[in-house]
């Protein structure tokens, strides 16, 4: 009888073992990181604070050239721990790409805002631009240019990456119209205005 409560328990055991918890992954975190068209362009490495759980942790995080707006970076192994013997989970960085009035994306091309004289958009200027690569070149604008005219230059906007096309650099010539005059300016404006202009 004893032998039988032996082995009783012996079953009793096994029977348990197929209630014991498995392994599982941890838990996936998402993070939105901020970065500059110039860093989204280029490709660039961060490294970035998070709080994790109830951790803080620090971790390296390295931005392909040409990744675009709303893509989403896989970190393995950087989320929450595993239970039970089981996997950490993933970091997810989704990328948020930083703008302003005067330098933003319209899909994979690049709008950068200039500003010009009345007198240079009726005659004619050529103004110096700095694209998302550091670069500086000069652009022609031509004479008689509107405001809000788009010059574009193919090519100069975001690469391509993977299955994201490539872009062109649009410059958006926005024309200051002076709020102040002299008295010789407003002279020389109403002597052109009696010509027809």
């Amino acid at each position: 009888f004893s032998f039988g409560g032996g082995g009783n328990d012996f079953f009793g055991f096994g029977g348990n073992s197929r209630y014991q918890s498995r392994a599982a992954k941890g838990q996936d975190y998402e993070y939105e990181l901020g970065v500059s068209i110039a860093d989204a362009y280029n490709g660039a490495k961060r490294e970035v604070s998070l709080n994790l759980g109830n951790s803080l942790k620090k971790v390296s995080v390295n931005i392909p050239a040409g990744i675009g707006e709303g893509q989403k970076l896989r970190l393995k192994g950087e989320g929450g721990a595993g239970a039970n013997g089981g996997p950490n989970g993933d970091l997810l960085i989704k990328i948020k790409i930083n703008s302003s009035s005067k330098l933003y994306l319209e899909g994979r091309d690049i709008v950068s805002a200039k500003d010009i004289k009345v007198t240079e958009a009726l005659l004619g200027t050529t103004v110096q631009i700095t694209d998302a690569a550091g670069k500086k070149f000069d652009l022609k604008v031509p004479a008689g240019t509107k405001n809000g005219t788009k010059l574009r230059l193919k090519g100069k906007g975001m690469p391509p990456m993977k299955k994201l096309a490539g872009g062109d650099l649009y410059v958006k010539i926005k024309v200051i119209t002076p709020k102040n005059l002299t008295d010789e300016q407003r002279e020389l404006i109403d002597k052109l205005a009696a010509t027809g202009i």
